[in-house]
């Protein structure tokens, strides 16, 4: 590589002093001149050779020491909120100052959510200890952490348990036990299960559980709330100095939409922490079930485990054919076993799909059905068979490319370990439409003919299952699992897909159906053109109305991407409906709905700090426990550590030539003085 190099300078220096006849300068100086532009072309050219020069560098990484503080609720909630409060971020600020300055001090907090330098209001409404530890793992995973120390009260009530996310945590947990250790009397409501959906009228069941602390011997009432008048109570007598129970309260809805339930627990008159006394959840309260018929050709054990799957919600209806009359009842779900069928007058089932054009159908096919018949009625699959064909059995195998809906692989072997139904020979054509749930085993032969599986047509949706006996799978269930739950799963999701409706509106808010306290209220916006193309020229403004106090809270949303968005941000706690306009050059569209936005109670639960677990967390990753007041203890710890100490790495680097400030100035210095020496002596 140097050979041409040299050669390129040699050359130039040559033709500019050795071969110039007409020089005037002296041979000792043109020889010197010759020397610099030699070595100056030489340089030039070798940089633009790109060379690099090999370097071992030294980096030194200070240890970090990362500080992480309960920003939960019941940090604040104990006899030591105004210490916590007022003067913790204080005594927080010291400890940091009298680390070393050799340590690299993070800030954290956590709760709910771990957060990086977060504001510390203590408005978290949960305490998760694995979270905390699983975060900070991960972001520092191969870094130089001397120690990690948390600041909390002990109480964790979200996440996995501490214990086992410390057990492999890379670093030393210290920990400084703030809280109030005392056991006062106490009494709380603990959970509420309920309905969430109930129907106008109806009698529906709240369960209520509760826990007594050091109230031994005494007796309270426990009630149940609507419109802040009691709708039912019950006594209750509390044994023992820690007691738990609960009680269920039967209560009759009225009304329609979302209501507001309180179950309250009377407090005693030395009780300190009143938060926990109640609970309030909401209930959706609606006037009408959706109606289902199951239609068969005959009586048939089938029928009866199909209506099994069917809950309170539904209004269902099991008769056969004869049966059937003429009135004009309207259903969401028409379900056919073996209709239409052999020998029967298929214009009553014709009838029947005329009257309902928006129900959904699910046909049930066996060894009775006419599929010439039912090739005119659906578009979904068509059928093929010969008569004089006798039955046959046909297993069950899940699609694992289904995805209309979730069927994960525990389902699937589930489900192949079911029994045979019965079918006659068939030939099936499915459409491009149609998705596959079930596929059919035919004397161990795996086909590709579907067995369960789904079609949509502009009007309706439509179900096809190929073959009669699931009430066999009913039962094999129960034999092989102690429960139903795969055969509800299986025919509870298929129905739960055919009843959902499609969407037709062009203007929709996508919301949850409830949040938690502090979490940000974030709201989506599509909005579609005549085409049922999405656009993103209108205004859309949606008015937030609480169902408390009837405040209106008026937002805009923002496009972002394809659609809007809205950040409504922290709502206080309670029931909101909506109502959401968008305005274009046209028209002016609409959409309406509520959500929920939940008080979480975990943080009032429990009063009395867990330092136990505090020490255990400690102990498990080789670090210590220490009061608040020994906060210069620690500092003294952690700086006296020997382990925790900057590391040094060396690296090897590979920095280009071209970029060395000291050749180009050699260049610039080379160049320079074989000018001025040319000049000085009057030559150009």
């Amino acid at each position: 590589m140097l050979v041409p190099v040299l050669a390129t300078g040699l050359l130039y220096a040559s033709i500019l002093y050795y071969e110039n006849k007409h020089s005037s300068l002296s041979r000792p100086l043109s020889i010197v001149l010759f020397g610099l532009r030699f070595l100056a072309v030489s340089l030039i050219a070798f940089l633009l050779l790109s060379p690099y020069l090999k370097q071992t560098k030294k980096s030194v990484e200070q240890p970090t020491v990362i500080l992480a503080v309960d920003n939960s609720a019941s940090m604040v909630s104990a006899s030591d909120s105004a210490f916590i409060r007022s003067q913790l971020p204080e005594l927080i600020n010291s400890f940091k100052s009298s680390l070393s300055d050799d340590f690299a001090v993070v800030d954290y907090t956590f709760g709910r959510q771990v957060k990086r330098s977060g504001v510390l209001d203590f408005s978290e409404q949960q305490t998760d200890y694995s979270d905390l530890m699983t975060t900070v793992a991960s972001a520092y995973y191969n870094r130089n952490v001397g120690a990690l120390v948390v600041f909390s009260d002990g109480l964790n009530n979200a996440g996995v348990q501490p214990e086992l996310s410390a057990s492999a945590f890379p670093f030393p947990l210290y920990t400084v036990l703030l809280g109030d250790t005392s056991i006062f009397t106490d009494l709380s409501i603990t959970d509420v299960r309920f309905n969430q959906l109930v129907y106008n009228q109806a009698d529906f069941p709240v369960e209520v559980s509760f826990k007594a602390t050091d109230a031994p011997g005494t007796a309270t009432t426990i009630e149940l709330l609507s419109d802040d008048k009691v709708i039912a109570g019950q006594n209750v007598s509390l044994s023992g100095q820690n007691s738990s129970g609960s009680i269920t309260l039967m209560v009759q809805a009225s009304g329609s939409g979302r209501k507001k339930f309180t179950a309250r627990i009377k407090a005693l008159d030395n009780e300190k922490l009143l938060q926990n006394n109640e609970r309030s959840f909401y209930v959706d309260l609606v006037n009408e079930k959706q109606k289902v018929l199951i239609l068969g050709v005959s009586p048939h054990p089938d029928l009866g485990a199909i209506k099994s799957v069917f809950d309170d919600y539904f209004d269902v209806s099991l008769q056969s054919i004869g049966e059937l009359t003429s009135g004009s009842a309207k259903y969401s779900l028409i379900i056919l076993h073996q209709l239409p069928a052999t020998g029967n007058d298929p214009a009553a089932v014709r009838r029947l799909l005329e009257n309902n054009p928006d129900a959904s159908v699910f046909f049930i096919t066996g060894m009775q059905t006419d599929f010439t018949t039912l090739n005119q009625l659906q578009s979904g699959l068509h059928f093929s068979s010969s008569s004089g064909q006798g039955p046959m059995d046909i297993f069950p195998l899940a699609n694992n490319s289904f995805a209309l809906f979730n069927a994960d692989q525990a389902f699937a072997e589930r489900i192949a370990a079911f029994p045979a139904l019965l079918s006659p020979l068939l030939e099936i054509n499915p459409s491009m439409a149609f998705h596959p749930l079930l596929t059919q085993k035919i004397r161990s032969v795996s086909t590709a003919y579907p067995m369960l599986g789904f079609a949509e047509t502009p009007n309706r949706r439509m179900g096809f299952l190929i073959g009669t006996g699931l009430w066999k799978w009913r039962l094999a269930d129960f034999q092989l699992n102690g429960n139903n739950q795969t055969f509800q799963e299986l025919f509870s999701k298929s129905i739960q897909y055919l009843m959902v409706r499609k969407d037709q509106r062009r203007l929709k808010v996508i919301a949850s159906d409830s949040y938690l306290l502090n979490d940000r209220v974030i709201l989506r916006a599509e909005l579609y053109n005549q085409s049922f193309e999405k656009v993103k020229d209108a205004k859309i403004t949606i008015r937030l109305n609480t169902l408390d106090d009837s405040t209106n809270i008026n937002f805009e949303f923002t496009p972002e991407g394809n659609d809007y968005q809205l950040n409504a941000g922290r709502l206080p706690a309670g029931g909101y409906t909506y109502h959401a306009e968008a305005i274009t050059a046209t028209e002016k569209l609409e959409a309406s709905g509520s959500f929920v936005v939940a008080p979480s109670t975990f943080e009032q639960q429990q009063l009395k700090a867990d330092h136990h677990l505090l020490r255990r967390l400690a102990a498990v990753t080789s670090g210590k426990a220490f009061n608040i007041d020994q906060l210069p203890a620690l500092a003294t710890e952690l700086n006296d550590n020997p382990a925790i100490a900057s590391v040094s790495s060396f690296t090897r680097v590979y920095d280009p030539l071209i970029s060395i400030t000291s050749a180009l100035i050699l260049i610039l210095i080379l160049l320079t003085a074989e000018w001025f020496l040319r000049k000085f002596n009057g030559a150009y």
